[in-house]
């Protein structure tokens, strides 16, 4: 049986589908038992995607205090 490690892919487009899909599904699954909520808008370039997260992060972060594992560590990586 093959081994996939993925190690040559550097943009989203070179994926299948089917995987892309598979890896939204895990997402969201796995938020929800974290009793989170996951909503998928779409998907963008680095930038565009980049510039989506920091506009919701300060969305967020107006309406309720962040953890120390929340918006403060997706700044400091974006």
């Amino acid at each position: 049986m093959p081994i996939h490690t993925h190690h040559e892919i550097t943009r989203i487009g070179e994926l299948r589908e089917h995987l892309i899909r598979e890896l939204q599904i895990f997402f969201r699954h796995y938020d929800e038992m974290e009793g989170k909520k996951l909503r998928i808008v779409g998907r963008a370039r680095l930038r565009q995607a980049r510039r989506r997260l920091r506009t919701g992060i300060r969305a967020v972060s107006r309406r309720a205090p962040m953890t120390s594992f929340g918006a403060k560590s997706l700044r400091i990586m974006l």
